[in-house]
């Protein structure tokens, strides 16, 4: 279990006086004084420029990213007292990526650090741009990714740490939800155990649960039955959902912050932390926008017809006969995107390497196209070349191996296209091999 504590420095500021009160009368003391504010400057936490190298070996320290909304990295060895000892870290204040290049010494079975990345507030510090706290029951898209590399020695757990409040004060807590990714045998969660082998959202692997009362807020944990290295636009909201529907999270808390970080014990170094991202509610984390299907409007253009009445040289007047003539751009219709696998999402796993999808145009295309996009809706695989003859249920066969794809959950998108018109097809794959 990790504990935020969030240390305020006083600044004393007494050297200032004396060179402030002489400056008139002693002109050296000009620099004596730039010499004082450039020492305070260094006191307390020291936020670097964008896309440095920060080594610091600091109890409490903290650096946020240069990206918008930003993270914080936390060095945030807390438990110094009861185990003491030296963590060293190196911080990428751009892109947030850690190393722990030195641990405490071995503290038995009692967290003693940390470090780790988040997005959102703790204990009144929010990582700059969040929209955190944020009601739960509010709640419409939580994801995120991550990626660690361990080293097996000592005792310690990778794990997400993802806190809950009653209210928007960000001091206090009423639940702690994590999810150990990877972690040593020998340790284990607080709590009691609750269930076995459940699968959870888009998550790569099934979770064993424990939960229970500690610290003075009710502790939750998933314990991954395979170890997870990387976690890929996993949906965070899907293990919150699980929580709120069993009863140990209420849904009119407040969701704080979502962290990423090692409780180091002993060993386990190093330690490095890659590639973190968050997202709550945002359109980078929601179903990306479909196209509008276009509709078939009929336009009627009157057609003059002149009758001849002409007969033995008597005038007469024509009949004017109006013929309405529909014109209208064809545009592809498609119908539901049929799929073999993976049907139902997000139950069945996929078989083999394989996925095979059927699609039918009502109307031959200009062309079709599949993209494939995270849930981040960052494109990853494109192909123009679909069959855009028109016909029912074309195949279409993707192979996962060869386009490199992680375990997790993506977008299928087939687009139609006729001229300027264009619709498309949005669907949930889960890539699990």
């Amino acid at each position: 279990m990790a504990y935020f504590l969030q240390v305020l420095q006083a600044i004393n500021t007494s050297e200032l006086k004396e060179p402030l009160r002489d400056f008139k009368n002693q002109p050296l003391n000009v620099f004596r004084w730039l010499f004082a504010l450039m020492a305070m400057s260094l006191l307390g936490s020291f936020h670097p420029a964008q896309g440095q190298t920060v080594n610091t070996c600091t109890q409490y320290y903290t650096v946020s990213t240069a990206s918008s909304p930003s993270y914080n990295v936390e060095t945030n060895y807390w438990n110094m007292g009861s185990c003491p000892g030296t963590q060293c870290m190196n911080i990428n204040t751009s892109t947030g990526d850690f190393a722990v290049t030195e641990g405490p010494a071995p503290c038995s079975d009692n967290v003693a650090t940390y470090p780790a990345i988040y997005y959102g507030c703790h204990f009144g510090n929010c990582s700059p741009g969040t929209n955190l706290p944020m009601l739960v029951s509010s709640l419409q898209c939580v994801t995120s990714s991550w990626n660690i590399t361990t080293t097996n020695t000592g005792l310690w757990d990778a794990a997400y740490d993802i806190w809950f409040g009653t209210s928007t004060n960000t001091s206090s807590h009423s639940a702690e939800l994590m999810i150990w990714l990877d972690y040593m045998p020998g340790t284990g969660p607080a709590g009691t155990l609750k269930a076995t082998n459940v699968a959870i959202g888009n998550s790569p692997t099934q979770w064993n649960i424990y939960e229970g009362p500690v610290g003075g807020w009710n502790y939750i944990a998933f314990l991954a039955k395979t170890n997870v290295t990387s976690f890929n636009d996993v949906d965070i909201l899907a293990f919150i959902n699980y929580c709120v529907a069993n009863g140990y999270i209420n849904s009119a808390w407040y969701l704080h912050a979502i962290e990423a970080g090692n409780e180091l014990r002993s060993g386990g170094v190093p330690f490095s932390s890659s590639g973190f991202s968050a997202s709550v509610n945002t359109v980078s984390c929601g179903t990306p926008t479909p196209i509008a299907t276009p509709t078939f409007t009929a336009t009627f253009t009157p057609t003059i017809t002149d009758t001849p009445c002409m007969v033995s040289g008597t005038p007469c007047t024509p009949t004017l006969t109006f013929t309405p003539t529909a014109t209208a751009t064809p545009t592809a219709t498609p119908s539901n995107l049929y799929t073999v696998y993976p049907n139902p999402w997000p139950d069945n796993q996929n078989p083999g390497d394989t996925i095979n999808f059927y699609y039918k145009n009502d109307q031959a295309a200009d062309q079709v196209q599949l993209k494939i996009f995270t849930l981040a809706y960052r494109k990853i695989y494109e192909n123009d070349t679909l069959p855009a003859t028109q016909g029912p249920q074309l195949p279409w066969a993707v192979n996962m191996t060869n386009l490199n794809l992680s375990n997790g959950l993506y977008y299928f998108v087939i687009i139609w296209k006729n001229g300027s018109q264009q619709s498309q097809k949005v669907m949930k794959v889960l890539v699990r091999r």
